[in-house]
């Protein structure tokens, strides 16, 4: 019962209440009911996104864009009556919480057998940079840090510091130069000089295991291939020659330079006395004397040398120009191997399939693929790929061990594949036509046809891979190389085959998702103008649908070029001493094994030897790994936007 005093309780004939206006009652509604909360909800994830993004991206920007940079030289004596070179690296708290500790990279690990020297803060009685500390990055050992004393050419001593200092800027480019030539005649001529002697070779053992040692044709290739083995050893002689001649010429070019204790850093630990060559300096400069530009020039080379270099010092020094052209042809191979089977796969599934059963098993199972842990593709790859495959190829059927098959089981084979395969034809056509008819029964009937359709192509199938598994006419394509294998191990090809399989879920279901986006009507009007059922998937769906999967396309560029742990089953080394890439053909060598970015950011952080050396390497790997998947995104992406442009204006 409502109060006398409430807006509905006015007796509007009353005259001392008919004034009153009327009130509307005013009804709350619900923030729930409004929806802002969830607006302030999805608002605020996006923006915790963000800022997780942002914040990994800055870190390894950050972490990354400084390893480069010239650090200045410093002399630190302690209060024991110590002194050490070194570059300040970083402070660390004391394990007992009394103080920071802080660390130098002192190099010389070849003299002092120690790349890194922590010195307490408290003990530290005094620093200075001194002028003519010189900071040197060499092809091995690491870098060197000391004191310049003389320079020596051809026995001519050049002493005092910045004379020797001005020698050394003369000098050093006629060492590289000689170097350079001897790095060329080593790797083209009498590495390809190599490479034909040992052409000759396989096929002397080629013709040995066809028709045997003592044979007549085996002892006539030998007299053939006697010629050109003379010719070759003689070259050897005058290659090897020359090469000599090189060395004593680099030898000429030597540098005496001290450590902090005054001990000469060598050019071999085990010659301590002798001083070290020209040649293997890759950098030289007196590190408290450079002005921003030098700083600048050094830091723009160290990148050039990062980017187009290959390692040194177990990964922890020089580039990673084998690791990037691994990753990027690693990464084209799986592209062009996943996408046409992905897409077409989709397109039955989505186009031709009946919807039924055994495409709902599928579906899930190619669902299920996409959350297989990585690792078990990479057992999957070593076993199938490079133990089976490559066995197979290198050596034929014994070599992998399946065996011959006799001759009369193999020809009745074929005609059994023969059989199962026109059967499979006949039982499908019928089964469709089946299918379109309005016989009472005709369901059933068509669902047992597509059955055994199912089945005898199944059994084609493997039928088809027994044949070719035991072949008795093949024995491989590298039965000369055998034991050693040459393309039954791990290798680019098994690796890039391994990430499409990884990878081909994400292909097949981006695919299907972007056909079923296009709409029915679409399909209508193709098949009212008179098209085909291949005439409207080729000229109508797949272009609208190319977007989306360009779509699917990125995302497994995105996951195929950031694993590593398949990798390190079937194919990524720490160190590849070839590119997978050649000038002579065939141009890719897709059997080699390969360096990876991934990988190497696994190297430098878990089994690099001088951890503390890796550690800045690590992250501007990292930076570099985020930069070429970011690039190869950008570069799907703008192909994607072209083709929405492209059919955004279409019209049917």
């Amino acid at each position: 019962m409502s109060e006398p005093n409430e807006p509905n309780d006015i007796d509007y004939a009353d005259p001392a209440t008919a004034d009153v206006a009327p009130q509307r009652r005013k009804r709350r509604t619900s923030l729930v009911s409004r929806g802002q909360p969830m607006v302030w909800l999805t608002g605020g994830c996006v923006a915790v996104a963000l800022l997780m993004t942002v914040t990994l991206l800055g870190f390894v920007l950050l972490q990354g864009l400084g390893t480069f940079w010239p650090q200045p030289v410093v002399q630190v004596s302690t209060t024991d009556g110590d002194t050490l070179l070194g570059i300040p690296s970083r402070a660390v708290d004391k394990a007992d919480g009394t103080g920071q500790e802080i660390l130098y990279r002192v190099g010389n690990f070849d003299v002092t057998g120690e790349r890194f020297k922590y010195v307490r803060e408290d003990a530290i009685a005094e620093t200075n940079e001194p002028e003519w500390a010189l900071t040197v990055e060499r092809l091995e050992n690491g870098i060197a840090i000391g004191y310049l004393d003389a320079i020596i050419h051809d026995g001519v001593r050049t002493e005092g510091r910045a004379e020797a200092w001005a020698k050394f800027q003369e000098l050093y480019p006629q060492a590289r130069a000689i170097f350079a030539k001897l790095k060329e005649l080593e790797e083209y001529e009498i590495g390809g000089l190599a490479d034909e002697e040992e052409v000759v070779r396989l096929k002397l053992r080629s013709v040995e295991l066809e028709h045997g040692e003592g044979s007549t044709e085996y002892r006539q290739a030998v007299a053939d291939a006697q010629p050109a083995l003379e010719e070759m050893a003689a070259r050897f002689t005058e290659l090897n020659a020359e090469r000599r001649e090189l060395e004593d010429e680099l030898a000429k070019f030597r540098m005496e330079m001290r450590t902090e204790a005054g001990v000469i850093v060598p050019n071999d630990p085990l010659y301590p006395d002798e001083p070290m060559m020209l040649h293997r300096v890759v950098r030289a400069f007196p590190a408290n004397q450079l002005g921003t530009l030098d700083k600048v020039g050094i830091y723009f080379g160290r990148w050039w040398e990062y980017l187009t270099d290959v390692p040194r010092e177990a990964n922890s020094e020089g580039g990673i120009w084998p690791a990037i052209v691994g990753t990027v042809m690693l990464t084209f191979i799986m592209i062009l191997v996943v996408l046409p089977i992905g897409v077409i796969a989709a397109i039955y599934l989505r186009e031709y399939a009946r919807q039924g059963l055994i495409v709902s098993v599928i579906r899930i199972c190619v669902n299920n693929l996409a959350g297989v842990p990585s690792i078990v593709y990479g057992v999957f790859g070593l076993g199938f790929f490079c133990y089976t495959v490559g066995k197979w190829i290198d050596g034929g059927p014994e070599h992998a061990g399946f065996g011959h098959a006799s001759a009369g089981g193999w020809w009745a084979g074929i005609g059994v594949a023969i059989l199962l395969v026109a059967a499979a034809v006949v039982v499908g056509i019928l089964g469709g036509r089946m299918g379109k008819s309005d016989k009472v029964g005709g369901e059933w009937q068509t669902r047992a046809l597509g059955f055994a359709t199912f089945f005898l192509w199944a059994g084609a199938v493997v039928t088809l891979g027994w044949l070719l598994a035991t072949i008795p006419f093949f024995d491989g394509f590298h039965r000369a190389k055998l034991p050693d294998p040459t393309v039954g191990k791990s290798a680019m090809i098994w690796a890039s085959l391994t990430l499409a399989l990884l990878t081909l879920p994400v292909i097949i279901v981006s695919t299907e998702e972007a056909l079923a986006a296009v709409p029915n009507s679409m399909r209508e009007g193709s098949y009212a103008c008179g098209a085909s059922k291949w005439q409207t998937i080729r000229r109508i769906v797949l272009p609208r649908a190319l977007p989306g999967i360009m779509t699917g396309m990125i995302l497994a560029i995105a996951r195929g070029t950031g694993e590593v742990a398949p990798l390190m089953l079937v194919g990524a080394v720490k160190l590849a001493p070839e590119l997978p890439v050649a000038a002579d053909f065939p141009y890719f060598g897709t059997n080699r094994s390969f360096m990876h970015l991934g990988f190497h950011v696994f190297d430098l952080g878990f089994q690099s030897p001088d951890s503390e050396a890796a550690r800045p390497l690590l992250f501007t790997t990292v930076l570099v790994l985020i930069a070429i998947v970011v690039f190869l995104n950008i570069t799907a992406i703008f192909i994607r936007s072209r083709l929405r442009r492209a059919f955004a204006g279409g019209a049917f």
